[in-house]
């Protein structure tokens, strides 16, 4: 019994060894296209008030006014 749970055992620990290092070898393939991989990688570049879709968004939102149904019948 004791020789089935260390071959089970030494089953596992290569088999994670191999996943890892397959796991590794695509996330390197995805680095050297340039992708991101991990959320360090992504980078927000400035955008200016001018071309900010947020502040145009958050001026629509502020104009709603509640119970007002905006659907003409």
């Amino acid at each position: 019994m004791g020789m089935l749970v260390t071959a089970m055992v030494l089953l596992w620990l290569v088999w994670g060894w191999w996943t890892g290092c397959e796991v590794n070898a695509q996330l390197d393939e995805i680095r050297r296209r340039g992708e991101p991989v991990e959320t360090s990688d992504v980078v927000y570049k400035f955008v200016p008030d001018s071309q900010n879709a947020w502040l145009l968004q958050a001026q629509a939102s502020g104009a709603l006014v509640s119970g007002v149904d905006l659907w003409i019948k």
